[in-house]
């Protein structure tokens, strides 16, 4: 669904620019802007990493995105909402809520029994790290 998000390039900036450059030419130069983007990812995750802050702070992006879509299925409950809302709000809402899915690993063949990193903490580390879960939460409040 990532090609679908509007304002995707602004508020999903490094995300965008990985997705461009992997659908893209993979033998042309990496552009500066993706390295920086990817640099700021790993030193966000070196420099938290110290006594658990960035478990902590993955942890605490991870329940801010999920609570968001979880107030948005509470709203979008025409049973408990009021039903003076226009019925574009309430498609609006559902089609927003699909975003939700954006920020969840795929499944993949990898044999994690012998894997360095537990799948827990890989995800964390991917999906939540500063950079990439501030981006989720940007799109996810715009």
């Amino acid at each position: 669904p990532f090609h679908a998000l509007p304002e995707k390039s602004q508020l999903l900036t490094v995300l965008d620019l990985l997705h461009q450059y992997v659908r893209g030419d993979r033998t042309s130069p990496v552009p500066i802007a993706l390295t920086f983007g990817l640099h700021a990812i790993l030193t966000s995750m070196f420099v938290l990493h110290g006594e658990g802050d960035l478990s902590r702070l993955a942890e605490c992006t991870k329940g801010s995105y999920n609570k968001l879509f979880a107030q948005l299925n509470a709203i979008s409950d025409r049973s408990v909402t009021p039903t003076n809302n226009a019925p574009v709000f309430y498609s609006n809402i559902d089609m927003f809520k699909n975003i939700v899915n954006f920020a969840k690993p795929v499944g993949a063949q990898y044999d994690f029994q012998q894997a360095f990193l537990d799948p827990g903490v890989a995800e964390k580390l991917a999906f939540w790290n500063p950079l990439i879960g501030g981006e989720y939460l940007l799109y996810g409040t715009y």
